[in-house]
């Protein structure tokens, strides 16, 4: 079983059309089990399409408007035609960059059993940019129930929206008795000690990169990206993460979209990780 992260910056990245058919390309070529997205963004001002003719598409909300431009729509149809058509559900969270509805996303190779959102942040305002969510996925996978989350973390040091607050809102729509996959880019580098990333793994979530029995650098970030160019690192971080609630047998972990192992196609690479 495959899993992929990637905070894809979607709409906002330059030659965006041609980083969504090669993320595409090489999603229908690699067939992830799972792919978990952050910053899947639509236009405010683009027109509405029917959720019922969205290839696949599933949300616990009533109300929610696709739009033609929503990044996730797309790949969803573009997976479909390249025959490799994938499960998938979507929820905005915040308004970003002035101009879009910014959200989460995942497609599945297998059905959705069951699909969650929940606010992680105190505030629930559509305007305010703080504003975070978690994302849930419930699947059969060869005859066991196991959950997949997508996150887009705030920062460790944020007093008006605490990520330990975050993260405990998380943790309270994570199913009891159930292997748990909470992935994402999670703002808090792993080698900051005292940080986001210790206060996760120190709650007993294990870090499926230091599970794998195969695995490179796992830097996820090389150059100053927004919301990093104040801060002082030298460039490259290891930010986004595949945590598990079990001790599980990963084969490998390996960064993609790296220009390595696929063309860059974001402001971040991607994690993706084989379990045995």
């Amino acid at each position: 079983m495959k899993i992929l992260t990637l905070n894809c910056h979607s709409l906002e990245e330059e030659n965006y059309q041609d980083k969504l058919l090669e993320f595409a390309q090489w999603t229908a070529k690699e067939k992830p089990d799972i792919v978990a997205l952050q910053e899947v963004n639509q236009s405010i001002e683009a027109k509405a399409v029917s959720s019922e003719a969205a290839y696949g598409f599933t949300s616990d909300e009533k109300d929610l408007i696709l739009k033609s431009d929503n990044h996730a729509y797309n790949l969803a149809k573009l997976l479909s035609e390249l025959g490799y058509p994938m499960y998938w559900t979507w929820t905005p969270a915040k308004i970003g960059y002035g101009k879009y509805q910014e959200g989460l996303a995942i497609f599945s190779s297998m059905p959705f059993k069951k699909t969650t959102q929940r606010y992680t942040t105190h505030s629930k305002e559509f305007e305010n940019w703080k504003v975070r969510k978690a994302l849930s996925v419930v699947c059969d996978v060869n005859g066991r129930d196991m959950q997949f989350v997508t996150v887009h973390m705030g920062w460790w040091e944020d007093k008006e929206e605490p990520f330990t607050d975050q993260w405990e809102s998380l943790e309270k729509i994570v199913e009891k008795n159930m292997e748990c996959f909470v992935m994402g880019d999670f703002n808090s580098p792993a080698s900051v000690s005292g940080g986001g990333y210790d206060y996760i793994t120190a709650k007993g979530w294990n870090d499926t990169y230091n599970l794998a029995e195969l695995k490179d650098e796992g830097y996820t970030v090389c150059k100053k990206i927004d919301g990093w160019k104040d801060k002082d690192t030298d460039g490259k971080m290891r930010i986004d993460f595949i945590f598990t609630n079990e001790n599980t047998n990963v084969e490998k972990s390996v960064v993609v979209f790296n220009g390595t192992n696929g063309n860059v196609v974001s402001d971040h690479y991607g994690v993706m990780i084989t379990l045995k």
